[in-house]
């Protein structure tokens, strides 16, 4: 969308909308999965005190973007080299934070992303960190392809088939009928369907860590790497 500058184009603000709405489900799925003992199981208690651990952290620092940093843009963003800086600096040190209470790192780094995406000069810092993220895509992407193995892909086949049939087909169908029946025109229903047919990086990252976890089997990471 931002390559072909639609992001203010009604399917282009749906697709964001639905896009956003995906993410925070996953972010909670990644609440869920982290919170899991050491025993293999869940438990109520343990998923209150990680909510409470990041409640604990994310209010301070949602406080301060939209509090403090747009009083101090003068400073922040006075400086194209400080400002990437310092977005680096905010970005990982979010992802750490979350991580050293029991999160994952991408739950902290989207929040960070959060915090962001209001401020004033956020445009400024998604172009100065265009390069450095197309860069950590490709490491990522590459990163899961080096792990596949021949074999599992094969035993994978059916879960492929189904996954394909499931993103290219029925989601953007159900997307497009649900769309219409909110009385948007057919040429933005079928367009946000369109632009909806894939499956988010989020997705792959959901799915490793239930591997790490134990939850989902080897076979599942391969044949949702091969869908992706």
């Amino acid at each position: 969308l931002s390559d072909k500058r639609d992001q203010s184009r009604l399917y282009g603000k749906i697709a964001i909308g639905m896009s956003l709405v995906e993410d925070v489900a996953v972010t909670i799925a990644l609440l869920i999965i982290a919170s899991r003992g050491s025993q293999g199981s869940w438990a109520l208690g343990p998923l209150l005190l990680l909510a409470l651990k990041g409640a604990v952290i994310a209010v301070p620092m949602y406080w301060i973007s939209t509090r403090l940093l747009p009083k101090l843009q003068t400073m922040v963003a006075g400086s194209q080299e400080f400002l990437f800086l310092f977005a680096m600096a905010w970005g990982f040190g979010s992802a750490t934070l979350f991580e050293t209470v029991g999160f994952s790192l991408e739950v902290g780094a989207l929040f960070a992303g959060i915090c962001w995406a209001g401020l004033p000069y956020a445009q400024e810092i998604a172009a100065r960190l265009r390069p450095l993220r197309d860069f950590f895509i490709i490491v990522f992407f590459i990163s899961l392809g080096s792990g596949l193995v021949f074999n599992v892909v094969v035993d994978a086949i059916p879960i492929i088939i189904v996954g394909v049939l499931l993103v290219l087909i029925l989601k953007p169908l159900a997307i497009m009928t649900a769309i219409g029946l909110l009385g948007y025109t057919k040429q933005t229903s079928f367009k946000t369907a369109l632009t909806m047919t894939q499956i988010s990086e989020f997705s792959l990252i959901m799915v490793v860590l239930g591997f790490q976890q134990g939850l989902v089997g080897e076979k599942m990471v391969g044949g949702l790497t091969v869908i992706a």
